[in-house]
């Protein structure tokens, strides 16, 4: 899901903007090339992710996946939250100032920050639920742990 909404607003981002120059001739451009390298990134990462566990690739090494995903997670929903703001803070920079920049351009602005909000928050959901999963993985561990100890003793 969060796939798709990736892409999704990195359509809308990189379309929108003026004829001549795309969305580079826009003025702050550069919150917009930070978003999109941000959508790239973590869009490019997360399939990677994707195609290790369904291939079984994750299996054959020893990492703990459940807390690498945890922590890349929550990685991924911190640069959206970072990239959003920045492109939601440009959009608000050309009304403001009354920049000669198309009603189009504005909602496609707009539409891109609230696909990465979204983004933001399912990423969250899944740092935390990779957080529950891995604490499960922990004291599981550590019973196990405990149980061959007293067994050992015997």
């Amino acid at each position: 899901m969060t796939r798709v909404l990736s892409v999704v607003s990195l359509i809308c981002l990189t379309t929108a903007g003026r004829k001549e120059g795309g969305y580079l001739s826009l003025p702050l451009c550069w919150h917009f090339r930070i978003m999109v390298f941000i959508l790239v990134l973590t869009l490019m990462s997360s399939v990677i992710i994707w195609a290790a566990h369904v291939t079984g690739v994750a299996s054959a090494f020893p990492v703990n996946w459940d807390f690498l995903d945890m922590v890349l997670y929550s990685v991924f929903a911190f640069l959206y939250l970072v990239g959003a703001s920045l492109v939601a803070s440009a959009f608000d920079f050309y009304e403001k100032m009354q920049v000669d920049v198309g009603y189009q351009t504005i909602q496609q602005l707009i539409f891109s920050v609230i696909i990465g909000y979204i983004c933001l928050f399912l990423y969250g959901t899944t740092a935390i639920l990779g957080y529950r999963q891995w604490r499960i993985q922990m004291n599981q561990y550590q019973r196990r742990k405990l149980l061959e100890e007293d067994d050992f003793e015997i």
